[in-house]
């Protein structure tokens, strides 16, 4: 499928009812499935017409077992945790990576030890109402979830996962990249690999930096890479360095490709892969 983006939002952000967080279970249910990802069989998933809310922080309400849009590649098995976050009130995603499950809710194969999360909405005791977004992007290669606060785009993030590609962006079966990363917190990236298949690109044939119209003015673009446990650089397809503010718009071209990026991660003084963020640097993940 072509790759795509839809929203969800909300003017307050805090999730205080079961009716509220129902709305979103369903919401973000409704969107891997309209993505191809599809529910399997295994028992004990949750029911988003029926959850209750996490009455405490950090709290699982339940999960669901995805399966990747069909294609000529190994098959990834997707375990969606739905749960609260540092605040009862703030609905969290949490996303397991593997390449088969047990039928009782278990992933089995390959699966990642990291489990990346995305926590939507402020904590509480925020006095003024915010508006807030949750975005959901990707085609049959990437799944992406992107938080941004539009009257606030510092406070953001993301967390998804994208095959491997090769120079020209086009898809390999060497297994997947997966990341993490919310406003000011470190940020993590995973390669996660199905074994035993060729390298099909190494940090020289993958670094460019590219150029791209932001803000009216041409800005330099840089590439964001995962590193293997064999020291192997992968360059991720679907998400930047930018030298943009949040919630901006820019068009650039990555791995031969012109794409259309959203900056929503803009944190000062932020560890984003290893590195301190500066005042006039931000992360852009692919929009369309």
């Amino acid at each position: 499928m072509a790759y795509t983006s839809s929203y969800w939002g909300r003017y307050n952000s805090q999730i205080t009812t079961d009716a509220l967080y129902r709305e979103w279970a369903t919401w973000v249910s409704a969107e891997l499935t309209a993505r191809g990802w599809a529910k399997t069989a295994d028992t004990g998933q949750i029911n988003t017409a029926t959850v209750t809310k996490p009455a405490s922080t950090y709290a699982e309400a339940g999960y669901e077992i995805r399966t990747s849009p069909a294609s000529a590649h190994t098959t990834i098995y997707l375990k969606v945790w739905y749960r609260s976050g540092q605040a009862a009130t703030q609905p969290t995603i949490s996303l397991q990576v593997g390449t088969g499950s047990d039928g009782t809710g278990t992933l089995t194969g390959v699966v990642n030890s990291d489990k990346p999360s995305l926590t939507v909405g402020f904590a509480a005791g925020v006095t003024s109402p915010y508006s807030m977004t949750l975005g959901v992007h990707g085609d049959d290669d990437s799944l992406w979830f992107h938080y941004v606060d539009p009257i606030n785009p510092l406070q953001s993030g993301w967390t998804g996962l994208e095959r491997t590609t090769n120079s020209s962006g086009v898809s390999v079966d060497e297994g997947v990249l997966t990341v993490c990363m919310y406003y000011s917190q470190t940020t993590k990236t995973q390669t996660l690999l199905w074994g035993g298949v060729a390298t099909e690109e190494s940090v020289a044939s993958t670094l460019r930096i590219t150029q791209a119209a932001i803000g009216g003015n041409t800005q330099l673009v840089l590439p964001v890479f995962s590193q293997d446990g064999a020291g192997v650089m992968r360059q991720f397809r679907d998400m930047v360095f930018s030298f943009a503010s949040g919630g901006m718009k820019f068009d650039a071209t990555v791995k031969g490709s012109s794409r259309t990026y959203r900056v929503g991660y803009f944190g000062t003084g932020a560890n984003v892969f290893g590195y301190t963020m500066p005042a006039s640097c931000g992360v852009a993940i692919r929009e369309a």
